[in-house]
């Protein structure tokens, strides 16, 4: 099998699993693990995004065609810092070219259960606004903030923000 093969057939392949941080890759690993063991497969379509990549998206259906997708600017979303992957349900299709999915809410529930599991936080479990293909980090129950995030990234980049989130270990 050659690298793109294997490229097709990794749920993470659609991303760069590189700059993520490594204990929150980890978690992925497993959460994708655990959904296929009940049937379910996800592949991710976002990670890591820039400050720049984040703006646009929240451009879109305010001051840029599109409709909203997402109501955090640069420097206010977890994707920012490589804490946060956003998941389509598999349906058909490789998971790198076309890829099949079904965004029904319904699709999601496999994944919120594996998520709790592995102390992640799910979008579908959110008050306000329901992200269901949102999992990341559970920042705002350590105590981590916007602000403190920014600061760190401010001060060396990713590097900066891992080696702080490091720090408070137990992920």
């Amino acid at each position: 099998m050659t690298d793109d093969e294997d490229r097709r057939r990794d749920p993470l392949g659609r991303i760069v699993t590189d700059l993520l941080y490594q204990p929150f890759l980890e978690k992925l690993n497993a959460l994708i693990l655990a959904c296929q063991a009940r049937g379910a497969i996800y592949v991710a379509t976002s990670g890591l995004r820039t400050y720049a990549e984040q703006d646009n998206l929240y451009a879109q259906g305010r001051t840029a065609p599109g409709k909203r997708v997402t109501n955090a600017r640069g420097g206010y979303s977890p994707h920012n810092f490589g804490v946060a992957a956003d998941f389509a349900p598999h349906v058909g299709g490789d998971y790198e070219g076309k890829l099949k999915t079904d965004y029904a809410v319904r699709n999601y529930a496999v994944l919120g259960e594996e998520t709790a599991k592995l102390n992640l936080e799910w979008g579908g479990r959110w008050l306000k606004i329901k992200d269901t293909p949102h999992v990341q980090l559970p920042l705002k129950t350590r105590g981590i903030t916007w602000e403190m995030m920014r600061t760190w990234y401010a001060d060396g980049g990713l590097v900066e923000v891992y080696d702080r989130l490091d720090l408070l270990g137990g992920w």
